[in-house]
């Protein structure tokens, strides 16, 4: 079992309802394809972490990398794993963007995984904490 993590920029006349329309189809096929995973917002970026076989990846990616809705996909790394950090969700969702003031915590971590992502170097120390910080914050959405 593999899990990828991409960050990507939000196209910019992205709705909310567009991004329920996303959800919507990825936990379908997610489910589908026994894919788990998160989907963060933050500051016009989309950060998400997909688990699953290699071969699923494979494929859920390709269809995220010929998304329009977003650009500048990056994959921060794709790592062998022996356990899912989403194990009940074919996709959870948090949009940091909601909240009326994002903590200096969490910019922190954007940056450093923005940091990843253009240096191609990946560290996993970096993406769990990451990870589960936000699975201390996360609260199920839509």
């Amino acid at each position: 079992m593999k899990d990828l993590v991409y960050i990507s920029t939000i196209s910019a006349d992205l709705k909310k309802s567009d991004i329920l329309s996303i959800l919507k189809g990825a936990r379908e096929f997610n489910a589908e394809n026994n894919i788990t995973g998160c989907l963060v917002v933050c500051k016009n970026q989309f950060i998400q972490l997909l688990e699953g076989s290699e071969t699923d990846l494979d494929v859920v990616f390709k269809r995220i990398e010929s998304d329009p809705r977003h650009s500048n996909i990056h994959i921060i790394t794709k790592n062998s794993i022996t356990a899912r950090n989403f194990p009940e969700w074919a996709m959870i969702y948090h949009n940091f963007d909601d909240l009326k003031m994002i903590n200096s915590e969490l910019d922190e971590y954007i940056e450093t995984l923005q940091l990843l992502s253009n240096t191609g170097v990946s560290s996993t120390g970096s993406l769990s904490v990451f990870w589960e910080s936000v699975k201390n914050r996360m609260t199920v959405e839509c």
